[in-house]
């Protein structure tokens, strides 16, 4: 027998390069609100905690799970779902 090993899937792989590129994007956003926010410029001065933890957070997150995506982890797996998640309830909500 050939010791082959399983393909790659290529949807999983978009997901990932996906995420990296909206991740590595947002991330230079979410760099200037948290300086903003640090500052307490009037820019956030309606900021909502939980708003502000999306924004500052989820871009690097994203990157990370992206990444780890990549490599096939199942944390990843769980962390790109969970964000599926958070991103529909708050389009709901």
């Amino acid at each position: 027998m050939d010791s082959m090993k399983p393909s790659r899937s290529v949807s999983v792989t978009l997901v990932a390069v996906s995420a990296i590129v909206a991740g590595a994007l947002g991330s230079i956003i979410s760099f200037i609100s948290g300086m903003m926010f640090v500052a307490s410029s009037y820019g956030t001065a309606n900021a909502n905690p939980l708003e502000a933890l999306a924004i500052i957070a989820g871009p690097p997150f994203c990157v990370v799970a992206g990444i780890g995506l990549l490599m096939r982890k199942r944390w990843a797996w769980a962390g790109i779902v969970m964000l599926l998640f958070a991103v529909l309830a708050w389009q709901v909500w």
